[in-house]
């Protein structure tokens, strides 16, 4: 079987948790059934690290160069150019199957697999209204309703898909992501000293797009950090730096060395952090799955979270959970999860909570999907002859 992937995500992503998704399953695809062929098609110079040391077959598809001048007038000719050759490479690809990273639906006659990661714009429209969005929002519906399968990272995630475009139950699978980072990431003698610091608790992801609620944590917390709850501040992983701006609207709500930023964090230093936190917080409105969330958990970490989409669904009863729009309610779910600590029994049942989801499990998923529509394919091409 030969499997064609756009991979747009890496050419934008560079270790972001979509790029990464894929890295976990080609590798285990290639493992299940070494005869399977997996190609990249790629406009751009790929950015992504996973690409880097990849057995994946890199095909560049032919581009005009956009760096000619005068730019007013080669940049949009360049566009119109580069369309029209990336449709005419596309109608010559021969594969069985056509998988995209994020939405895209290039001319190829093939069947097609489309992998939905939530459907945050479609739930929050008010929050997302640029012209980007909206066009993302258009991608994707064309996407799901041509694809042979549609498969969603929880179960959440099917029903919003179901209920917000019209596809079929049948059309449909769940496949679960699992933890990048847990208890049995190594850890090394930088990571031990560095996070070798007074209490605290943890954020990890983006803290920029509004679903992710991160001035309602920091509202909430600047109510409840007391020199009487054993913690001194909250510490941010994430990749985005903040700017002038961001610090100065967060003083307004949380004593500025309250507050901590990392932005250069391997997978050992964050499995640290999450086995040396307090406890983990997490306040999104909406999470097509909640990665952070299992990781926390398969560290041990009490974790207190929202109890909204699919947080739920995959935190189970090992949680804290709070209405993430009452700063009450945070309060009392943090001061549970503080009281409750990281006891064995909690330990167990965290860690067992996480068991539930497994790369190997859902690359199996996705073989017998691709297998599947591949077959099914076949058979119709048999008819027509």
């Amino acid at each position: 079987m030969k499997l064609i992937i756009d991979g747009d995500v890496f050419a934008w992503q560079k270790k972001g948790g979509i790029s990464r998704f894929f890295d976990e399953i080609f590798a285990r695809l290639i493992r299940l059934d070494p005869e399977i062929k997996i190609d990249i098609a790629i406009s751009r110079t790929p950015v992504s690290d996973f690409l880097k040391n990849s057995p994946l077959n890199i095909r560049r598809i032919p581009q005009v160069s956009g760096s000619f001048r005068p730019w007013r007038f080669w940049n949009p000719f360049c566009r119109v150019v580069n369309h029209v050759i990336a449709n005419s490479w596309w109608r010559h690809v021969r594969a069985d199957v056509f998988m995209s990273t994020y939405y895209t639906t290039p001319p190829v006659g093939l069947p097609s697999v489309c992998v939905v990661y939530d459907m945050i714009m479609e739930r929050y429209p008010e929050l997302f209204t640029d012209d980007g969005a909206k066009k993302l929002v258009w991608q994707k519906r064309q996407a799901i309703k041509q694809a042979e399968r549609v498969l969603c990272i929880s179960e959440n995630t099917q029903k919003d898909v179901i209920e917000l475009t019209g596809v079929s139950r049948a059309k449909c699978l769940v496949v679960y992501p699992a933890p990048f980072v847990t208890s049995q990431s190594r850890v090394d003698a930088e990571s031990v000293a560095e996070t070798n610091r007074e209490p605290f608790l943890l954020y990890v992801g983006d803290y920029h797009t509004p679903h992710k609620n991160f001035s309602f944590l920091l509202k909430s917390l600047g109510s409840v950090l007391t020199n009487e709850l054993p913690f001194k501040r909250l510490i941010v992983v994430s990749p985005v730096e903040p700017t002038s701006s961001d610090l100065k609207s967060f003083a307004g709500l949380i004593r500025p060395e309250r507050l901590e930023f990392i932005t250069d964090c391997d997978d050992r230093k964050l499995m640290f952090f999450y086995k040396t936190c307090t406890a983990f917080v997490y306040p999104s409105l909406y999470e097509g799955f909640g990665i952070p969330v299992v990781e926390a958990l398969s560290c041990g970490a009490p974790v207190v979270c929202s109890n909204t989409s699919s947080l739920p669904e995959v935190g189970g009863d090992a949680v804290y959970y709070f209405n993430p729009t009452s700063v009450d309610d945070f309060a009392v779910a943090l001061k549970k999860a503080l009281s409750d600590g990281r006891t064995p029994e909690k330990l167990l049942q965290r860690i067992g909570q996480t068991e539930k989801f497994s790369w190997d499990k859902t690359a199996l998923v996705f073989l017998e999907v691709l297998e599947n529509v591949t077959t099914m394919h076949t058979e119709n091409l048999n008819r027509k002859i």
